[in-house]
């Protein structure tokens, strides 16, 4: 309740120029919000990150709260952009808090330290995405299997290391060879290495990554 009565708020306060956008911020967007889940997301995650600032000594828990429903809206939007019939006025709206979002994060979550824009391991990722990429393009006609073999070290070290991005790189591979179970020397191998990697990571999955690893693991299951 704290969240929902600050998230409309803060936007209010901090974006009013004139009685225009008060109109906008007070009535026309809270309007908006409660008729489209998604757009609702994406005002709590705002206002989840403004209290992370307002309340350092619960910052971490402001934070993760802020994660989940920016990854909620996020994962709306995308539906709603895949749908024929489109509400200009929500699409809008969840923009304007995903801008807002992506443009605060780095400073609370940083402390306004200075970083780094890129991945640092950007031409590691690309370099296997597109090895990846090939390996899975070719199905049903051609497989995965040559993928671990192609890869380099450097991706390696940054699986052992628990990168992230690495991780989803590789259950994707796991999915790939889940789609060859119809060769008997590929039958449950990419189940055995999705569940093998996120089995022991139960309950520690970024807040971020949570629909991506949950639908790989609903994919193997089939």
């Amino acid at each position: 309740m704290q969240l929902f009565h600050h998230a409309f708020t803060v936007t209010s306060l901090s974006f009013v120029k004139d009685e225009l956008d008060r109109e906008f911020w007070q009535s026309v967007l809270p309007r908006i919000a409660t008729g489209h889940d998604y757009v609702m997301d994406g005002s709590l995650a705002v206002a989840a990150l403004h209290l992370a600032s307002l309340e350092p000594e619960r910052s971490a828990h402001w934070l993760e709260t802020a994660l989940i429903y920016q990854n909620s809206a996020i994962t709306g939007l995308s539906r709603h952009l895949a749908t024929s019939k489109q509400n200009y006025e929500a699409l809008f709206s969840c923009s304007i808090f995903n801008l807002i979002f992506v443009t605060a994060y780095p400073g609370i979550y940083g402390d306004g330290n200075p970083v780094d824009p890129l991945n640092p391991h950007q031409e590691i990722y690309r370099s296997t995405h597109d090895l990846l990429l090939k390996a899975i393009e070719g199905w049903p006609t051609e497989d995965s299997i040559s993928w671990p073999i192609e890869i380099g070290d450097p991706y390696v070290d940054l699986v052992k290391q628990g990168d992230w991005m690495a991780r989803i790189m590789l259950l994707f591979h796991g999915l790939g060879m889940h789609l060859m179970s119809r060769k008997w020397f590929a039958r449950g191998s990419g189940r055995r290495l999705v569940l093998g990697i996120l089995q022991p990571l139960e309950g520690k999955v970024p807040p971020e990554w949570l629909d991506m690893t949950q639908w790989i693991r609903e994919a193997v299951d089939i």
